[in-house]
């Protein structure tokens, strides 16, 4: 909820800050992924899971361009990225203008395969009262249910709300921003609780049935963040949050990891706005892909995370559109790669002409694709090209340790060659130290999962290389043929 209580939140958030990260340098875990998704008005705070078919998307956004309230929408999509267009599924209850949820409804937290008192889909939303005449006078946020069999008809729970602050002190936030996951039989909720009793910070809860929830918590973010969406994988919790930074001019998105919702966060991801563009400044209400009841996909290293984004440096902006980031949680945790091409060069001038590299996504449940093309110049000279995989969470490789590369190769322009590539080892040690691994070599276009074992301990190891030859086309110096090396993961399993 941001329409008249956000910006006590702003406030908390800006004068709470206790240390600043270096937004210098773009983090190589997380990578902006635009999404193909749109309406008119503001639009942030996405739910989104897997219902076993496809992806469902639940946010708040501008019910109308004539209609200044927050609303829930939901949106479909078979990849994650190219949506739907949104419709309003809740919206708030215009019979009693003195109704709890009369003002605004908004930060839908949605699970399916529940039951809820006989309902397989849930959706815990923040509601706020308002009344507009002679002057606008809102309550404090509380949080509902609403419930549901099919995701797109939803009913209001009778008892709402089923967390009630009450009506905290006058333009104090309440409870809202909430994000429920279920593990076993157990619910667990976060929320933020501003104002109440005197508290400013975070709150956990848990349930039995979804709708009584225990006393709670509070605890806080490293940072003092606000609002948090969490998602759980195998006895760990990760969350993600936004913080304004810079003076109140702009918000980045963290990730963090614990062992309970309320224990000590790590920090393995930062994304900075402005490394998606030069007019945006404010992610807001950020959310994970998640399955059907709040947990990780399964067999996925990766997890994508949705948020508003708007160019303005405030939220509500008219302009505020849905996007996406993706983690590479194994990156964080395992010391895993997930390609980042951060470093190339050739010891050619012509053969680099077509250099090309690119990146591709099949969305949160497929292949994320990076691939380089290096181009044979016909100059009868054996030239190379170096292409670098750099920034790793963890620096020391132990000996014996196995590097899984998983990648496909293809070659143009007349060549009868199966694609190799040799692949180095480089300590950053002045100068610097290169062990040759091995070769990636294959059938053209098949997939494949190569795995390479170190033979000593490396310490302080800055890259791993791939060096592509013009020896290794069949037809050696042919003028236009070039070899494209496509490459999935990089994981180095300790």
């Amino acid at each position: 909820m941001k329409k008249f209580k956000l910006f006590i939140i702003v406030a908390f958030l800006f004068v709470s800050v206790i240390a600043m990260f270096n937004l210098a340098k773009a983090d190589p875990r997380v990578r902006y992924q635009p999404l193909n998704w749109t309406k008119s008005g503001y639009d942030y705070a996405p739910s989104i899971l897997w219902d076993g078919n496809q992806w469902v998307m639940y946010n708040c956004g501008q019910e109308s361009p004539s209609v200044s309230r927050d609303a829930i929408f939901r949106s479909t999509s078979s990849d994650g990225v190219n949506w739907s267009t949104p419709q309003v599924v809740l919206r708030v209850n215009e019979d009693d203008p003195f109704a709890w949820d009369s003002g605004h409804v908004c930060d839908p937290s949605t699970l399916k395969g529940v039951n809820i008192n006989g309902y397989s889909w849930a959706m815990w939303y923040t509601a706020i009262s308002c009344q507009y005449y002679p002057d606008p006078v809102c309550t404090s946020n509380n949080i509902g249910l609403a419930l549901s069999n099919n995701g797109i008809n939803w009913i209001k729970y009778s008892g709402n709300p089923v967390i009630n602050c009450g009506n905290v002190p006058e333009d104090f936030y309440g409870c809202g921003q909430q994000s429920v996951v279920k593990v076993a039989s157990t619910y667990y909720m976060s929320h933020i609780a501003a104002g109440v009793g005197g508290f400013y910070g975070n709150w956990s809860r848990t349930s039995t049935n979804g709708i009584t929830w225990t006393a709670g918590t509070g605890y806080y973010f490293p940072q003092s963040e606000l609002g948090a969406e969490f998602m759980y994988i195998g006895g760990k919790w990760y969350s993600v949050v936004a913080q304004l930074v810079d003076s109140d001019t702009k918000s980045i998105l963290r990730v963090y990891t614990s062992s309970s919702m309320a224990g000590s966060k790590t920090l393995i991801g930062v994304l900075d706005p402005s490394e998606i563009t030069e007019t945006a400044h404010f992610i807001s209400n950020p959310g994970f892909y998640r399955d059907a009841l709040g947990n990780q996909l399964s067999n996925s290293p990766d997890t994508w995370i949705a948020f508003g984004l708007a160019p303005n440096t405030s939220a509500g902006d008219p302009l505020e559109e849905i996007e996406a980031a993706k983690l590479a949680i194994l990156d964080a945790e395992q010391n895993s790669v997930d390609p980042w091409l951060r470093v190339w060069s050739c010891s050619g001038s012509d053969i680099i002409s077509d250099l090309a590299f690119a990146w591709n996504s099949d969305g949160p449940k497929g292949d994320d694709i990076n691939y380089w093309d290096i181009t044979a110049d016909g100059d009868g000279i054996n030239e190379f090209c170096d292409v670098n995989l750099r920034d790793f969470v963890n620096k020391n490789f132990s000996a014996g340790s196995k590097l899984e590369i998983t990648w496909y190769g293809r070659a143009f322009g007349g060549t009868t060659a199966n694609p190799k590539v040799e692949i180095w080892l480089q300590n950053g040690t002045n100068p610097p130290v290169f062990t040759l691994l091995g070769y990636l070599q294959g059938t053209a276009d098949t997939k494949y999962a190569t795995t390479f074992t170190l033979p000593a301990s490396r310490s302080n190891v800055e890259a791993i290389v791939f060096r592509v030859k013009e020896s290794y086309f069949t037809n050696l110096y042919q003028s236009g043929a070039y070899m494209r090396t496509h490459l999935f993961k990089v994981r180095l399993i300790n």
